[in-house]
Formats: structure tokens, sequence, C-alpha cells
């Protein structure tokens, strides 16, 4: 009698949580395909990145950060790891590669203590205050040394880029949803046959993967951000890596490619030629994908996302990050409409109504001053069916005595048809952002002014 036995599933460690989010739960999270198991960085051990299978770690790990008050310039920040560390970790991330274990690095772009803390450090202050000094880099961001030994180089962007262009579909469903960042690559020396995984809208490298020895080497983008859900985060990580590594193992090398038999040159270029009027009609329908963005992004990408949705329908709009509001819609160079963007699990609340309201009141506009409130509704269902839930009666009200408009991405969606259709001028939609309030229900029908 034979006795089958299971193989053990993929595990993937994540070491140095700490740097990644404010919120970690150590421990490990059975899923159908894959484990993903926590460990604090204090358990991390000589040779033990040799025997894992899957490890994680922060582009940063052992980088601390202290701040200290320096009266009256406000606040100080210093920058400094232990050197020592970093070059065992360093030595650990190599030898794993060589026994062919995959190591991934995760490029968070902003930044705060590894323990709850309300501050938050962009990466290029971190580069700048090493005055971009390669050898202190190398000696103080483990990230850093580890792309500097492939010849590598990463390029910091001022603003934070939320929407790739995905090379490698195993990966979309994590860089939809915890992808973002201001790190891009330049690859050189041997990183330079590195698989792209996505890049900016530019075509600059965003993240990627580079066979080391036996192992894999990735570095991927990864938003450091409160509101995010650590555990689901790292559950669409593992995915993307444990099915990316599993096809790479039977995908035909590139080099194999070389040799093209006699009967598959005609096939050959039929297919490319299909290819690329694939990719004109990929490029002509990116508009329409970009524009339904508004109905599934969250945070940062959804604040970047509903100005320039405004901004297509000829609506203009200025960002403002010094303060919170997210952009102003403005006419004749004035700023006649605040606005706030807003992801939520549920419905909109007098809570979300009243903070657009005091937004209002700090920056001294009268209580009837335009206000818009748009907001990604029931954030995490994924049937349009089940999302377009009206707003309450109790929030129409609110939202009308306080003098704000309040419309769901749902609307925007239904708004843009409209005027697409010329089945509405958008004159009369600016003239109703400049003097309604309650809730902008938006159809295919039409539109309809909910006060309560």
């Amino acid at each position: 009698m034979v006795t089958m036995t299971t193989p053990p599933l993929p595990e993937l460690i994540v070491i140095g949580a700490e740097y990644l989010h404010f919120i970690v739960s150590q421990g490990s999270r059975e899923y159908d395909n894959f484990v993903v198991r926590v460990e604090d960085t204090g358990n991390l051990r000589n040779h033990e990145l040799q025997e894992w299978g899957i490890v994680v770690l922060p582009y940063r790990m052992y980088l601390n950060i202290k701040s200290r008050p320096v009266p009256p310039l406000g606040i100080y920040t210093e920058f400094g790891a232990p050197l020592v560390d970093i070059v065992d970790l360093e030595q650990q991330v190599l030898a794993a590669l060589q026994k062919g274990r995959t190591v991934c690095f995760l490029t968070e772009s902003l930044m705060g203590s590894p323990y709850p803390d309300d501050t938050l450090i962009k990466i290029d202050d971190v580069y700048r205050f090493f005055a971009q000094d390669d050898e202190r880099l190398k000696s103080n961001i483990i990230g850093h040394r580890i792309l500097r030994s492939l010849g590598a180089s990463p390029n910091l962007h001022k603003e934070l880029t939320s929407r790739y262009q995905v090379k490698r579909g195993e990966f979309a469903n994590y860089l939809r949803n915890f992808g973002a960042g201001s790190i891009l690559f330049t690859l050189s020396g041997s990183s330079e046959k590195a698989d792209v995984i996505c890049c900016d809208a530019k075509g600059n490298v965003a993240g990627f993967c580079l066979q080391c020895g036996r192992g894999n080497l990735l570095f991927l983008p990864y938003l450091r951000h409160s509101k995010l859900d650590f555990d689901e985060a790292m559950q669409a990580l593992a995915s993307g890596i444990v099915t990316y590594l599993s096809r790479m193992a039977t995908e035909e090398p590139e080099w194999v490619k070389s040799f093209v038999f006699t009967q598959e040159k005609p096939l050959v270029k039929s297919k490319r030629k299909l290819e690329a009027e694939i990719k004109d009609l990929d490029a002509s329908l990116a508009p329409f994908k970009n524009r339904r963005a508004v109905l599934w992004q969250r945070d940062y990408a959804l604040q970047d996302s509903v100005p320039r949705f405004l901004n297509e329908l000829g609506v203009e709009t200025r960002q403002d990050e010094r303060f919170e509001e997210d952009f102003w819609i403005v006419q004749g160079g004035e700023d006649v409409v605040i606005a706030e963007v807003k992801s939520m699990n549920g419905n909109v609340t007098r809570q979300d109504i009243a903070k657009l309201d005091g937004h209002r009141k700090a920056r001294d506009k009268p209580d009837d001053f335009p206000a818009l409130l748009v907001a990604n509704t029931f954030a995490m269902l994924q049937d349009v069916r089940e999302k377009n839930k009206r707003i309450g009666p109790n929030e129409c009200k609110r939202a009308t005595i306080d003098h704000i408009l309040v419309m769901r991405t749902v609307d925007l969606i239904n708004l843009h048809e409209l005027i697409a259709q010329e089945r509405l001028e958008l004159s009369r939609f600016i003239e109703t952002l400049l003097t309604e309030s309650g809730w902008l229900k938006v159809d295919v029908s039409g539109w309809t002014m909910i006060k309560r």
C-alpha cells in the first residue's frame, strides 16, 4: 500500500514587519496555496534566511529614525543604522540566494519609526540626510546596499506614484491595492537582465525580479500607511510571488527562444502583427480603465484619480498638499469649491460631512462656501450593484444644512456617461457645484438632488 503525502505549502516569511506597518500581528496565517508568517526583527538569527523559501524584508531594515525638538526650528530628524547588522544581513541575503531561496525587498516610500508613531518621513529625506553619499547609504540602508552590489541604483521622484504599468499580471492585485511609491530603478550591470514587474507611466522600472545564484531577488513598491490592512497586503504579496515563481519554473528561458523552426516563422510573424494591433487597442482602452479606477481605488490613489477624472470632464482643479483638504475646484483662476475625497468600507456618515465642514472653517471660508465630498462608498464590495446604495436620509439632510454637495464615485462614473452622451452640459454641472447641497444622485436615467 502506497501512502500519498501532501507536500507542504510554500511559506512566505516577513522579517522586520514593524518597519512596514504601524500595527502588525506576529505568527502564521494559512491560506489555500501558501502560508504567511510574520517574525519580529529580533528573532532573526544567523544563517536563518538560508532555511526559508521566500523571505520579505523592508528596504530600510535596521535604519533607525530619531526625532528631537530643536527650538525654534522645530523637529530635527536623525537617521542611523548599526553597520554590523547591515553587513551581516547582506551576507545572509546573498547566501540565501546562492541556495536557491527567494528574497523580496519592499521599498516603502513613507516611513516612520518601527513603533507606533504619528511621524511619517519620505525616503528622499533620508537620502538627502546622507547627502546622496553612496558609501554612507550602503552602510545604513540594506536595500540600497543590495541594489548597488547589482550595479542598479534608485531614483527618487518628488511625487508618489500609484498607477503602474503591470508587466507581470501575477502582481496586479498587490500593486493595485498596496503598491505605491516614489522609488524607481535604473538597471545596469548584472541587473540589466532583470524581469521587469511594473513601470511608471514613462516606462521607468518600479519593480523587478532578478535571478541571483540559484535564487530570485525581487524589489517591489509598498505604501506604508496606517489605514492599510497589513495582513491583506501580505496575503496579496504572497499570492503574487508564489504564482510568479511557479510560472517561472515552467516558462521557456529567453535564450532558448533564439532558435526558431522554419514552420514557426510565419506564425511568429502573424502573432507579432496581432500583438501590435492589441497594443494599439489597449492604448485606446486605457483612458476608460483609468476612469473606472475611482470605483475601486482607496486612500492616496483615489485622491489622485478623482481630480484627474474631473479634469477630463473639463473641470479645472488644484491640489495643495500643505492642507488637509485634497483639492480645490478652480474657475477663472479663483478657488471656487473646496473638495475632499474619501474611501470607506461603509456609507457616508455625518462625521465625514462634518470633517469637510471643519476643513472649510480652518481655511476661513464662510459656512456657505461651496464644498464637495466625493466618496468611494462600500469600497471593499466587488459588485457595482451592491455598491450602488443610497446615502442615508440623515446624511443627506446634514449635507444640505452644512452647504455640502456629496457624490459617490458611482455618481461620477454615471455623470461622465451623461456628459459624453450630450444629455447633460458641463456648465450645468459646474453651476450645481456652486449652488447646490445635499446628495447629487446620478444614474443612467439622469440626475437628482436629494436633500433628505
